[in-house]
């Protein structure tokens, strides 16, 4: 089998900085039509749970903290930890936290 390069990490469209808050709210923020590859970053000191959807108010439904035997369809990002994922381009990102913090949100390509 053929060894395939890495691409590093390059931003396209620039960095948002999404304000995540106690358990009660998620803030959805569309991403750009073209982009498939996004960097998240936790810089708050507790565990966020992420979501995406082509639909906003479904983002905002499935980010939702999981308790014992409760599966979700939201995943954890710990506290200061860096995450690059691909997804389906133009979703929305929804996400929440048992506390204040920022998630920082780069579209870009590579990883």
């Amino acid at each position: 089998m053929p060894i395939q390069s890495i691409t590093a990490f390059e931003s396209i469209d620039g960095t948002q900085a999404l304000a995540v808050t106690a358990t009660a709210s998620a803030f959805p923020t569309k991403l750009g039509a073209n982009t498939s590859v996004v960097r998240l970053f936790n810089s708050g000191t507790a565990t966020m749970f992420i979501s995406f959807n082509k639909v906003s108010a479904t983002a905002v439904t499935n980010c939702v903290v999981p308790t014992a035997g409760s599966a979700q369809k939201s995943f954890p990002l710990p506290p200061y930890a860096l995450e690059v994922l691909t997804i389906p381009a133009g979703n929305f990102i929804a996400a929440i936290s048992a506390t204040a913090g920022t998630l920082y949100v780069t579209e870009g390509r590579g990883i």
